[in-house]
């Protein structure tokens, strides 16, 4: 079995087999690359998601519930606590149509576009959403943190951080940073493992919405630590090694919610 097939099992493949396909099991999946098989996001379900909208044939979710977590690709629920295991952070710049335009994702940028260094300029902030100098379609700064579910078979799913969702990240990220070994060795990023779940906030305009929260899964950084024979380690490792070689992509394109949804909360994420 190839590294992407093995990091692309669905939670059906769990279950017990029903068949023995020999020789035949795999095949019929080679030559695929980051473009056919995308890695879906964990996303909260919030209360303007249209997995709340009945009249939305196509991303209602029957049963979901603000603070609810949801695969982006199947639009399946997931369950409302998760362990993850981070394999690698990116960064780029999305650009998103407002949504009282209709919203939806348009395209990513790398960190150092010519166009995000104007915009900034024009706009003359560092921060937040900020439109862009052409389009005038808002322009994201984004966090994007691939890693594995062990709950789904080791599964690859994607993070996504921006406006109020930075400052989860940024605190996890410096609390792993600072992690320390007896033998001052710093743990690679794969070593960690934590419990994803939500927590309802307030914005500046006292509306509630929904974060994650997120917690190591034996209550300290060092007790949560993998073993590096481990193999949620070793697929997480597999994971990163696959976004270094540009052999997987997130499926941008499926998700709903644009940048003017994310600020402060309202909305979607």
């Amino acid at each position: 079995m190839s590294d992407e097939q093995a990091l692309a099992e669905a939670p059906e493949e769990q279950l017990p087999a029903k068949f023995d396909y020999g020789t035949d099991a795999n095949d019929g999946f080679e030559n695929q690359d980051a473009g056919d098989v995308q890695i879906p996001f964990i996303q909260i379900v919030q209360g303007l998601s249209p997995q709340l909208q009945k009249d939305n044939a196509q991303k209602f979710i029957d049963g979901c519930s603000q603070g609810d977590l949801f695969d982006s690709v199947s639009n399946e629920l997931l369950p409302s606590e998760l362990t993850f295991v981070p394999a690698i952070r990116t960064k780029c710049i999305n650009e998103w149509v407002p949504r009282t335009q209709g919203g939806g994702f348009v395209t990513s940028y790398p960190t150092n576009d010519p166009i995000w260094a104007r915009a900034k300029d024009e706009a003359g902030t560092q921060f937040g959403k900020i439109p862009h100098p052409e389009t005038k379609n808002d322009l994201v700064e984004t966090t994007y943190l691939f890693g594995i579910v062990p709950e789904l078979g080791n599964a690859p799913y994607v993070l996504s951080f921006s406006s109020t969702k930075l400052k989860v990240w940024r605190k996890w990220n410096t609390q792993m940073n600072n992690c320390r070994l007896e033998n001052g060795q710093k743990p690679p990023l794969f070593a960690h493992c934590v419990k994803l779940s939500t927590v309802s906030e307030t914005n500046r305009t006292n509306q509630t919405y929904y974060n994650l929260l997120i917690k190591p899964v034996e209550g300290t950084l060092i007790d949560s630590l993998l073993a590096p024979n481990d193999p949620r380690f070793t697929a997480a490792k597999t994971l990163r090694e696959m976004v270094e070689q540009g052999a997987a992509k997130v499926a941008e394109e499926r998700r709903e919610d644009g940048a003017s949804d994310e600020e402060d909360g309202e909305g979607v994420f």
